[in-house]
């Protein structure tokens, strides 16, 4: 079914990759935090754990009793979440405590940094909580036991959002002990967790030099308020399996039937970033192209017969978009992007995915070898496409938004960044006296000045005064953009040293409510 490439060679079969203690990585990490104040942090913003789940019936324990917060400030307080002294506080509790309902405990706080990832962002707690489980619940229940394998997963899953990549490299390695000749069990969690782990299937932690310095451009381009929403992604080792380990697993998932069958969007996702990090786009195309029966000559055919169909979504598409920019080629990934769209419209493509989308078309974008910008412009043209195909708005994102100013302010492109106000933020702001929209309003004010600055810059001020007349979203606003346009065309005296401080930073020094946000 797949032509031979460097992944898919002639290779023997043995077991599909067992536990390793070669799997490990390092992790820049800042100073140390004890459990105790990670823990007095937490608590210190609970005044009553009752108020973020309430009990819908009588409950049995503590552990049970839909009150993970109160639970865990129990636990705190007469153990401080030692290992030994929690599991024995546990094991004889009067309440007859089992493994299954540490279980319950552990994924009711799991809920509960689900919704608010603030609240329980702390490494050392979870690591406590995850040695506890390995203590209390793993050791006293059967290898194979499928509520400690989702359980270890979802411990795996903390650990890679935490951060601490040899941290779930650990606990993976506990499913791998305690499975079958440590061979990967046939569930879709733990293979799409291996493939993150080990097989570069985490495109965030893909940091380059390369990344580093579209980061560090873009923050110089948007100093100010706005600038804080952006942040260079810190550096995590992140060393990966060989390419003929890779290869054993890959024809597993594609030729075993035991493993085919479980193929779903998420691990198709994982197994494309994957292949875009080992940089094995021929048999990337060609697996797009079997699966999903698109390629980037815009050739859109049926998928292979027998093949189990799958309708892509942001994820998977995310992925796309990321293995081709990985590999230099975003105008092909582009390509095969609007390949998709075409030949699955019912597709629901979410912000993240714009957001990808544009970020990829900036980083890839070579401002000496395409002065008109092309790349940047088909993503944001094909994002415009789609939402006017399905007939909705183009929804604010502030990262997209901001990426897509510092490309027109590269180009100083004001018409085009007059036509983003008409098209985005219409629909946000409604003249009143007095507009609440925070976020999208620093975004807004940066737009204004810019246009308003190249306006000036051009000599058209007449069209500039028509632009503070049609888009003042409040009096307060109109106020301000009257007073920075006049500032403009009458300068006072100053030295050239201070001009040119006032030219960097005055696109983002303006009032919000009164206030003077730098």
């Amino acid at each position: 079914m797949l032509k031979k490439s460097r992944v898919l060679g002639k290779i023997p079969i043995p077991y599909l990759i067992k536990g390793s203690s070669c799997f490990y990585s390092t992790v820049v990490t800042s100073a140390p935090i004890t459990l105790e104040d990670s823990l007095q942090s937490i608590l210190s913003d609970i005044q009553d754990g009752s108020n973020i789940v309430t009990p819908n019936k009588p409950n049995t324990n503590l552990l049970t009793s839909k009150q993970p917060i109160k639970a865990l400030k129990h636990l705190q307080w007469k153990t401080n979440l030692r290992v030994k002294k929690t599991t024995r506080l546990l094991k004889y509790s009067n309440e007859k405590l089992t493994p299954e309902d540490y279980s319950v405990f552990v994924n009711q706080l799991m809920d509960v940094y689900s919704k608010d990832i603030e609240l329980l962002n702390k490494t050392e707690v979870w690591k406590s909580l995850y040695h506890i489980y390995r203590v209390f619940v793993v050791n006293a229940v059967d290898d194979g036991n499928a509520m400690v394998l989702y359980d270890l997963n979802q411990f795996v899953r903390m650990f890679i959002n935490l951060n601490d990549l040899p941290l779930a490299r650990n606990v993976f390695q506990l499913i791998l002990k305690n499975s079958k000749n440590g061979e990967i069990p046939k569930d879709v969690q733990t293979i799409c967790m291996y493939l993150r782990l080990y097989c570069g299937a985490l495109s965030e932690l893909w940091t380059t030099q390369t990344s580093r310095n579209f980061y560090q451009d873009l923050i110089g381009s948007l100093s100010g308020s706005n600038a804080s929403s952006i942040r260079i992604p810190s550096h995590i080792a992140y060393p990966t399996i060989g390419v003929p380990q890779f290869q054993l697993l890959l024809r597993k998932l594609v030729e075993d039937p035991e493993y085919s069958k479980l193929r779903n969007t998420e691990m198709d996702s994982l197994i494309i970033q994957a292949l875009g990090h080992y940089k094995e786009v021929p048999f990337l195309k060609q697996y797009i192209s079997i699966f999903y029966g698109i390629d980037e000559n815009v050739t859109i055919t049926e998928t292979h017969p027998g093949i189990k169909k799958l309708t892509p979504d942001s994820q998977l598409l995310k992925s796309v978009i990321s293995a081709y920019g990985h590999n230099n080629n975003i105008t092909s990934g582009m390509t095969v992007i609007g390949s998709f769209m075409e030949k699955y419209p019912e597709m629901n493509l979410d912000k993240s995915f714009w957001r990808t989308t544009i970020y990829w078309s900036l980083r890839e974008w070579n401002k000496y070898k395409d002065s008109k910008g092309s790349q940047p412009k088909k993503a944001w043209n094909l994002m415009l496409n789609w939402y006017a195909t399905i007939g909705k708005a183009v929804p604010f994102d502030q990262k997209i938004m901001l990426y897509r100013l510092s490309f027109l302010k590269s180009r100083k492109d004001h018409n085009a960044a007059i036509r983003d106000v008409q098209q985005v933020f219409k629909r946000i702001f409604i003249k009143t006296e007095k507009n609440t929209f925070i976020v999208e309003r620093l975004v807004l004010y940066a737009y204004q000045r810019f246009i308003i600055k190249n306006l000036v810059n051009q000599n058209e001020n007449a069209k500039c005064v028509d632009f503070i007349n049609e888009w003042r979203i409040d009096f307060e606003n109109g106020r301000y953009l009257e007073r920075y346009f006049k500032e403009l065309t009458h300068p006072k005296n100053e030295s050239d040293e201070q001009k040119k401080l006032n030219d960097e930073d005055d696109d983002y020094n303006f009032p919000l409510f009164g206030t003077n946000i730098l």
